[in-house]
């Protein structure tokens, strides 16, 4: 089904508008003026954003927060691709004090852990 053109009115001015699609809120000057404001606030954004994707880089890493370890597969809290410390420990490895520092955490021990057997 196809939208056929509707008077509606601008969600800003109230003023009638011919409403040419559905998405359509706002009459050509408030479409104009919230271009203007909402381009600016989101610029200073978008920026930062294609600057690190062209470095590369994750912008958590490049403002010096780590935010994964990488000692996940020979941690006994790593299951290869995650880290379970949450699930086995029951808190949260950064409430309990152990940030990421040298691309492990404090909670870093060696070991495989042995995974817990559903009661069913």
């Amino acid at each position: 089904m196809s939208w056929t053109p509707r008077l509606g009115n601008c969600e800003i001015c109230g003023e009638e508008v011919l409403m040419m699609s559905a998405s359509q809120r706002y009459c050509p000057d408030c479409r104009e003026i919230m271009k203007r404001t909402n381009g600016g606030e989101n610029r200073k954004i978008l920026v930062a954003k294609r600057i690190a994707r062209k470095r590369g880089t994750d912008p958590d890493r490049y403002r010096g927060e780590e935010t994964e370890c990488k000692h996940k597969g020979s941690c006994y809290y790593g299951s290869g691709k995650f880290c379970e410390y949450l699930t086995i420990e029951g808190h949260s490895r950064l409430l309990a004090g152990y940030p990421i520092r040298g691309g492990k955490c404090g909670a870093y021990k060696r070991g495989k852990h042995k995974e817990k057997k559903r009661i069913e």
